[in-house]
């Protein structure tokens, strides 16, 4: 196994839990002898069944952990069995709608002509499980172009979603959005949420890559769904996860079982693909990471490579901070220990002032406020930004404090 040499002690790498070690063993794929020893060794430890259900949960793998348990043949508490069989159950058949409501808006956006591909969702379920009902997830995530975004969130509505996020914004104030952001949630009286994308990002990452991109076809039950080409697609999902730490072990068990189906020269392909598209150094942690948690096969020279690199160890680092932090994605605070050195990193990566401009206009704008205002009154905005970032620069200190205390309690 390959093993990254991160100092014992350093304060940026919280202790795993024995809880956490069994959630991570449960996220590998494919299920086999390896992974069967690697739960065997977890459950070998005292345990807090509690703790480890709320791990799953906060981790968004009760699925893929019920798989591999189910097929490791180990025995856990039967009420923890229960428990755990009628969650996955509950994320299957969430799994299996989505999936039907995928197929069905990848069949009405083509008839509207509009340009539509699905990222991560039932798509990269099968992509990466072989199935349906293994990966978790909470959303569809819909990617068009900006210019056709009007187009489709109006043929959304008329398939009875409605605007959740941004919300009260005036269609002008919604097009003006749409410069400053990269998506916007719409959900129905079902409770499917849409995410609806017309960039990938918000900052200047993966540039030129779009919904008219290059595609893939997957069969969701008798429809084919588009979403991104194989590298294209593996290279978002590493962008994705990195810009929240790899805060949701979903993320990473996800892309290590896209990679663990293929062979040692497709991780390389990979990699070459995220540095041309100026995510290398987020690749390099990502790999080895699924190296460390999941066993993931690599390239040996590169692996040498990167456990040399001081940065991308610092990018692990992080990533695992993150991926321990009691609370993952949109939730980790950003005023904490945590979230701050989440935000250091992204000053570290050696793109250049481009990228570093990106990231502070990304830090410096609010997207729903900024879009209210006018085209014209772009400078009154720029002018109260100010003072307003000064008026909560005390209660920006007073919630670090507090998140440094409720750390010092949680490791004490």
């Amino acid at each position: 196994m390959l093993r990254l040499p991160l100092a014992k002690g350093n304060p940026l790498i919280r202790e795993l839990s024995p809880e956490l070690e069994l959630a991570i063993a449960c996220c590998r794929f494919p299920p086999g002898v390896a992974t069967s020893e690697a739960i065997a060794a977890a459950l070998a430890k005292p345990l807090n069944w509690p703790d480890f259900l709320k791990i799953l949960r906060r981790h968004r793998i009760v699925s893929l952990a019920n798989f591999n348990l189910a097929r490791s043949g180990h025995d856990i508490p039967a009420d923890v069995r229960t428990t755990l069989a009628a969650a996955a159950r509950d994320c299957a058949t969430t799994d299996l709608v989505h999936a039907a409501e995928t197929a069905r808006l990848q069949r009405e956006f083509d008839g509207a002509g509009l340009p539509a591909l699905f990222l991560k969702g039932a798509t990269t379920g099968v992509l990466a499980y072989g199935a349906l009902g293994v990966k978790q997830s909470w959303d569809i995530d819909l990617l068009t172009t900006e210019p056709n975004m009007m187009d489709a969130m109006e043929l959304l509505q008329r398939r009875g979603y409605r605007l959740v996020s941004p919300a009260g914004l005036s269609p002008a104030a919604l097009a003006r959005f749409a410069r400053f952001y990269h998506e916007a949630q719409l959900r129905d009286d079902r409770g499917i949420t849409v995410e609806l994308h017309w960039r990938l990002f918000t900052k200047p990452v993966m540039p030129g890559v779009s919904a008219l991109s290059e595609t893939q076809v997957v069969r969701l039950g008798d429809c084919d769904v588009r979403t991104l080409r194989d590298d294209l697609l593996i290279v978002f999902l590493i962008g994705h996860g990195q810009e929240h730490g790899w805060s949701r072990l979903k993320w990473l068990a996800d892309l290590n079982a896209m990679l663990a189906r293929g062979s040692v020269e497709r991780i390389e392909g990979v990699y070459g693909a995220a540095s041309a598209l100026g995510l290398g150094q987020e690749a390099s942690a990502a790999l080895l990471l699924c190296a460390r948690l999941f066993e993931l096969a690599l390239p040996l020279d590169l692996a040498k490579r990167w456990q040399n690199a001081s940065e991308v160890q610092r990018l692990v680092a992080v990533n695992l901070d993150c991926i321990a932090h009691p609370m993952g994605g949109s939730d980790l605070p950003s005023i904490s220990r945590t979230g701050l050195a989440l935000l250091a990193s992204r000053f570290r990566t050696g793109k250049g002032w481009k990228y570093l401009l990106g990231e502070l206009r990304s830090m410096w704008t609010q997207p729903i406020v900024r879009a209210k205002y006018p085209a014209v009154l772009d400078s009154v905005y720029h002018a109260l930004r100010v003072p307003t970032l000064i008026l909560r620069l005390p209660f920006m200190l007073l919630r670090l404090r507090s998140a440094a205390v409720a750390d010092h309690r949680r490791e004490r």
